[in-house]
């Protein structure tokens, strides 16, 4: 028992220090436990993998140590990792159920983590898995777009259908001829770019990186203007159908309206208690729709900022929020696994089959199917029946995905690559 209480000290004390707090200043302290079985990771899959966990109560910790270090092997079932939840509690993070090899970390102690973060790459073992299957129709792949060694976030579609543009951690947006894949050229000089969005004229991008500050260029590549005015990382942006504003979102728990015209600020939108992970103006303009990981979407004026509604039934953190092609419905994805669209009735149909947490979505133009992406893979669903269509590919991770404009392609991102594949006959 002795190093345990020792190893909650030294936890303890670390974090105290990060905030500037010393032992002086404290006057009393409680201690609360977590279960001894410590959290299994969410996926296991063969190869080299990401790794990501579930993480118990509001899905959020602090990462206090890597208990094995990079390159190091591991049995099966070991702990990995020690967190601990706002709550006080100490969360261990076990290692697959064969042994490996942890080839990276991605989180560094002190940072917070949410559930299914990816915070480990891991080598394991080749094992047998089925292929997976899609039932719904046949599937032809147009091309791969390879990004060595870079985790593609983003893909979007130009508005024309001509052209695809990818963002990656690694590097600056990219452009591909959308007829033979070939990269035609990059925007934004050497910046990675985490987010992209492509203007309704096709003439103007909206990118962000790490940090606060969104920046708007030219379809050339030239700077414009920049967005500035969150506190923390920019993780969605959206132009409204005319092309006067632009819409973004981010770690600071809002998201924000601007006059695209020359990124004055109009908007601040408060009300999610958490990050607010997507933004999507709706079909005539007239209503703006957020998610959180606060597990709600939310549906505001844009012209006034005021809240209109909030749509909740999720169990975990929603990842993205979408309108269906004629404005009348609103489909959410969730790291709880599932799809959901709410109509009028605030009773929403609850889309699974999918089996893994969900990052992406997408509504195809002709609105009669939903796409959805994340671990494992991507899911299709027809969207009037609900019917799971089944899985066009996996077990890869997938960030992003988007159908061409004129339905017949989807475009998904993850990982190292894009896939670009027909969905019919």
């Amino acid at each position: 028992m002795a190093p345990l209480v020792d190893d909650t000290v030294e936890c303890c004390l670390d974090l105290l220090s990060r905030c500037g707090i010393g032992t002086a200043d404290i006057t009393a302290a409680h201690a609360t436990r977590a279960p001894d079985d410590g959290v299994p990771p969410a996926l296991l899959d063969e190869g080299l993998q990401p790794l990501c966990w579930e993480l118990p109560g509001d899905g959020v910790a602090t990462l206090l140590r890597w208990l094995v270090e990079e390159g190091k092997p591991f049995a099966a079932g070991d702990r990995l990792a020690l967190l601990r939840t706002p709550g006080g509690a100490l969360v261990r993070l076990s290692a697959p159920g064969r042994a490996g090899v942890l080839a990276r970390t991605h989180a560094e102690p002190g940072e917070r983590v949410r559930s299914l973060d990816w915070l480990a790459t891991v080598g394991l073992a080749a094992v047998p898995r089925p292929a997976p299957a899609w039932d719904g129709a046949t599937v032809t792949d147009r091309y791969t777009l390879s990004t060595p060694s870079e985790d593609t976030v983003r893909v979007g579609w130009s508005p024309d259908g001509r052209h695809l543009a990818t963002s990656s951690n690694q590097s600056p947006v990219r452009i591909w001829d959308a007829a033979t894949g070939r990269q035609a050229r990059t925007v934004g000089g050497d910046r990675a770019s985490l987010t992209l969005a492509w203007s309704p004229d096709g003439e103007r991008f909206a990118t962000s990186g790490t940090g606060p500050k969104v920046t708007v260029r030219s379809g050339g590549g030239e700077w414009l203007y920049d967005l500035e005015g969150h506190d923390g990382r920019v993780y969605a942006t959206a132009w409204s159908p005319d092309g006067r504003f632009l819409a973004t979102a981010g770690y600071d728990d809002t998201a924000r309206v601007w006059d695209a015209a020359g990124g004055r600020e109009l908007r601040v939108l408060h009300g999610h208690r958490t990050m607010v992970s997507s933004v999507a103006w709706s079909p005539d303009g007239t209503r703006l729709l957020t998610a959180s990981y606060d597990n709600t979407a939310r549906i505001w004026d844009p012209a006034t900022g005021a809240h209109v509604d909030t749509l909740t039934g999720h169990d975990s953190a929603v990842s993205q929020a979408v309108w269906s092609p004629d404005g009348s419905r609103v489909a959410t994805s969730s790291h709880d696994k599932t799809v959901r669209i709410w109509g009028a009735s605030h009773q929403p149909e609850v889309l699974d089959g999918h089996g893994f947490g969900l990052y992406t979505l997408a509504w195809s133009p002709d609105g009669r199917h939903i796409a959805a992406g994340g671990i494992g893979g991507t899911s299709v669903w027809d969207a009037e029946r609900g019917t799971h269509l089944g899985r066009i590919d996996g077990p890869q991770r997938v960030q992003s995905l988007a159908w061409s404009p004129d339905g017949q392609w989807l475009a998904t991102a993850g990982d190292d690559h894009v896939r670009v594949r027909r969905l019919g006959p």
